[in-house]
């Protein structure tokens, strides 16, 4: 089992080498190059095993093992948000199966995390109409006053549109309306909208759902923090 252990680790990196193209790891020189070669000969020496590895995972014994762990893992324990209950049981639950693995070395260290709790939240739109808003508050966003936020809404599709009209954003609440590329590039509001409205003077930033449309379900991550050295108040519209 230990020797499995380290062999999956092995086979992670294989994945990584056709992305490096034989590059060399750093502009340091030549040793970096060398030492990667050396790492490729060594984990060519491995494949053998770890063919059998990865035909036990995908058509033996263990076929759909890590589904099934993972699936366990998240119906057991569910979010584990940073300092939650939730998260320590995770650890422990974790901790325990690894155990229980036979991997060497399992261990658990104290560390300092930042820990961020959820409140009630709302959001309602009073003019033209008044209608209610189904939102989320991304994690590690600051909160509202008692009473609440009101002001007019700044509606951008994209950064530079705001950086344009950073005159009017001030003092008021900026809306993403973000068209969707691609996750990877899209995602960009998400984790950069509140640092890009904290800029301008925005008193606060909504995003739209990071998917090419929406099914009303809403889920959450963690705000970043700004650059300007402000948390802004970051809503996530499913």
């Amino acid at each position: 089992m230990k020797e499995k252990a380290k062999l999956l680790s092995l086979l992670a990196f294989v994945l990584l080498l056709p992305q490096s193209k034989g590059n060399p790891l750093s502009r340091d020189g030549d040793g970096y190059q060398r030492m990667f070669e050396d790492m490729k000969k060594e984990i060519a020496d491995y494949s053998d095993v770890a063919k059998k590895i990865i035909d036990l995972a995908i058509y033996g014994r263990a076929q759909n093992r890590s589904y099934e762990r993972l699936a366990l893992f998240v119906d057991t324990v569910g979010p584990r948000l940073s300092g939650s209950k939730n998260l320590d049981l995770a650890i422990k639950y974790m901790y325990k199966a690894l155990r229980m693995d036979g991997l060497e070395n399992v261990h658990l260290e104290p560390v300092k995390i930042p820990h961020w709790e959820r409140g009630k939240e709302s959001a309602m739109m009073i003019e033209p109409r008044n209608h209610s808003i189904s939102i989320l508050g991304l994690g590690g966003s600051i909160a509202t006053p008692p009473e609440g936020i009101t002001a007019e809404v700044l509606v951008v599709t994209s950064f530079d549109e705001l950086h344009q009209r950073a005159q009017e954003a001030k003092g008021k609440i900026v809306v993403y309306n973000q068209r969707y590329v691609s996750y990877g590039e899209t995602v960009q509001y998400r984790g950069q909208g509140a640092v890009e409205a904290a800029k301008v003077g925005a008193k606060a930033s909504l995003i739209k759902t990071i998917a090419p449309f929406s099914i009303n379900s809403r889920y959450c991550v963690t705000a970043e923090e700004s650059s300007v050295g402000v948390k802004q108040l970051l809503i996530f519209i499913p």
